[in-house]
């Protein structure tokens, strides 16, 4: 058994053990795929390549389900259909990636969470974030708060600063590399609450190198895991 890589394209070919998935063919994004997905050695899995960093995985099953959970997937697709992420683009320009989700929950409760560093280990879609935070628990306008992080198996410290924070509205934090992250909430209606999360290059002296590493794309698809996370954990 091996763990579903959400980092490439990939396809299937029959057999695939019906008790892993089974089922009519569907079509997914990878990244939405449970952290326990796995695939048998004799699915056959084929890597097919990849498409502007959202990356698609072909399976035989309209709902992708173990144990009777799809834990947090998307809904099944139609029979013949297709399952697409809930999250949509709604920029990006090279400097600038954003990303927006609809999450079933009051602006308040979600400005709650995003407010406080403390937490963000429990959403990160990233995978780099860890749970040693200091720092204030309810961020403010100028205050600062510093992370351990670790990437590529290396650990980091990150200290950003809130440049921007409208309560319940928005809330932006500064990198010391002068790239800033950026939550945008608007509650459309009663409960519901439209969520925009940010990377702004803009200001980064360094993003050339940003390019040459491959973080913008990295960067895109991290959003797009915290968003697909946020919304199953209010679902």
């Amino acid at each position: 058994m091996r763990q579903l890589d959400a980092g490439y394209l990939w396809t299937t070919r029959p057999p695939v053990p019906r008790g892993v998935f089974g089922g009519p063919r569907a079509l997914v994004t990878a990244h939405s795929l449970p952290n326990d997905a796995l695939a048998s050695d004799d699915d056959r899995l084929v890597i097919v390549g990849r498409r502007d960093g959202i990356l698609d995985t072909h399976l035989p099953s309209p709902s992708i389900t173990r144990g009777g959970s799809t834990n947090g997937v998307t809904a099944a697709a139609e029979q013949t259909g297709v399952m697409t992420s809930p999250v949509t683009t709604v920029g990006q320009d090279g400097r600038t990636i954003a990303r927006r989700v609809t999450i079933d929950a009051p602006a308040s409760v979600l400005f709650e969470l995003v407010a406080d560093p403390h937490r963000h280990h429990e959403f990160d879609g990233s995978g780099t974030v860890t749970a040693t935070v200091t720092g204030p628990t309810a961020l403010a306008q100028g205050d600062t708060f510093t992370v351990a992080m670790k990437q590529y198996g290396a650990p980091y410290k990150i200290k950003s600063k809130v440049v921007a924070l409208q309560k319940d509205r928005l809330i932006e934090w500064k990198h010391p590399a002068g790239h800033t992250w950026r939550w945008q909430l608007e509650e459309t209606t009663p409960g519901t609450t439209q969520v925009t999360e940010t990377w702004d290059a803009t200001g980064a002296k360094p993003y050339p190198i940003f390019k040459l590493l491959g973080v913008p794309g990295k960067n895109a698809r991290g959003i797009t895991k915290t968003l697909e996370g946020l919304q199953a954990r209010f679902s």
